[in-house]
């Protein structure tokens, strides 16, 4: 999850689901992801009271509602450098999404040159994005 550096959760090292009682969070809307959605189950189970925020698409306007506001926006670590006002703290849940690139079936020079990238620094990237 992410929060703004000024939320009263940002300094935490991960948070459970109780811990997001009092605050609004950002989830996608259900049949996104079975993941999400067992999430969103497990949230209302243990909050009944929760207030979310169901983002129809994650886009930079998203994104920005937790700069703002004090919102807790559900993501993944491999965004966590992607923000900088944001911090990506652990939620301590026993669920993970799927992760990847969509790009065309004939992928222009810049794509390719990208894929090239992934493909070669594998290891490191994954090794960044799993610690």
């Amino acid at each position: 999850m992410a929060v703004n550096h000024h939320h009263p959760l940002a300094g935490q090292t991960s948070v459970t689901i109780k811990d997001l009682a009092p605050y609004t969070i950002t989830l996608s809307i259900p049949g996104v992801a079975s993941q999400l959605d067992a999430l969103r189950t497990d949230i209302l189970r243990e909050i009944p009271h929760a207030t979310i925020h169901d983002a129809e698409t994650i886009g930079q306007d998203t994104i920005a509602l937790s700069e703002v506001q004090p919102y807790i926006f559900i993501t993944q670590k491999i965004f966590q450098d992607n923000h900088p006002n944001l911090v990506t703290i652990p939620l301590e849940t026993p669920y993970t999404l799927p992760y990847g690139l969509i790009y065309s079936n004939t992928p222009s020079q810049p794509v390719r040159d990208l894929l090239t990238f992934i493909d070669d620094h594998r290891e490191a990237l994954i090794k960044k994005w799993v610690s």
